[in-house]
């Protein structure tokens, strides 16, 4: 891993890096598409909703989310969603291929009007490209990245779908049965080998209906396990951080 670190804030080639992470690999930088082009570029809503996430007992944000298929030839996945917390707003915006894996990732954490940090990830062949601006400066590192990860970032809930997509493929398969997957963590820069095992079946009570769910508890190597609930199509509807006190949970049934 190679890392550089710079206290000059470049904003012009932080534009640059954007509209790199944007465009995605092997396509020319762009501006942010208008309404018309994203239309056409993400043609399939997969999942939408909302979670509140709690802390013990007390209520202490919100994460709204939708995951779209993007249109052909790419027939990947776009997955844009806020996070609103008592101290701070984060926007990711993850970019994946047909499988899940990502391929580009920026998340912008802000408090008040102020922006904490702008975190860029960009994927191509097995590497990972990330730049990192912040209050202190600028950060550029590059990590090696497995064809077949998944990612999933701090306090953001809905990319567990991808988690649970990769072990559940088309049917739920058997209590017991356990998938190493290796999963990008932007905030280390780096990728970590997170075990994850099928429980069983479960249920959740979510709006107010109690769903049936499988059961999933992911052992990450440092950072506290996880149980994950999802539906028959892997649809997030709780994630559970013991170790944090931290549950968030899915405010209505999945459509």
């Amino acid at each position: 891993m190679i890392t550089v670190t710079r206290r000059v804030p470049h904003y012009a080639r932080q534009l640059a890096w954007s509209a790199m992470v944007l465009a995605g690999p092997g396509r020319a930088p762009r501006t942010v598409p208008d309404s018309a082009e994203r239309t056409a570029q993400a043609t399939a809503t997969i999942d939408a909703g909302s979670f509140t996430v709690v802390r013990g007992t007390a209520k202490i944000g919100r994460e709204e989310f939708t995951i779209r298929r993007s249109a052909p030839p790419d027939d990947g996945f776009i997955v844009s969603g806020t996070s609103v917390y008592a101290d701070r707003r984060i926007t990711p915006t993850l970019g994946t291929d047909s499988a899940g894996a990502p391929q580009r990732y920026q998340v912008e954490v802000r408090s008040g009007e102020h922006r904490q940090e702008l975190l860029s990830l960009q994927i191509v062949r097995g590497r990972a490209s990330q730049h990192t601006q912040s209050g202190h400066g600028e950060s550029a590192t590059e990590f090696r990245v497995a064809n077949d990860a998944r990612l999933l970032d701090d306090d953001v809930f809905n990319q567990y779908y991808f988690i649970a997509r990769r072990v559940m493929g088309d049917r739920t398969p058997a209590t017991g049965t356990t998938v190493t997957i290796p999963t990008v963590v932007p905030h280390r820069s780096e990728e970590l080998a997170f075990r994850v095992t099928v429980v069983g079946d479960d249920s959740v009570m979510i709006g107010g209906r109690l769903l049936g769910a499988t059961r999933l508890h992911i052992a990450p190597p440092i950072g506290g396990d996880r149980e994950l609930w999802v539906d028959p199509l892997g649809r997030v509807l709780r994630v559970s951080v013991p170790g944090r006190e931290l549950v968030a949970t899915r405010d209505d049934v999945p459509q």
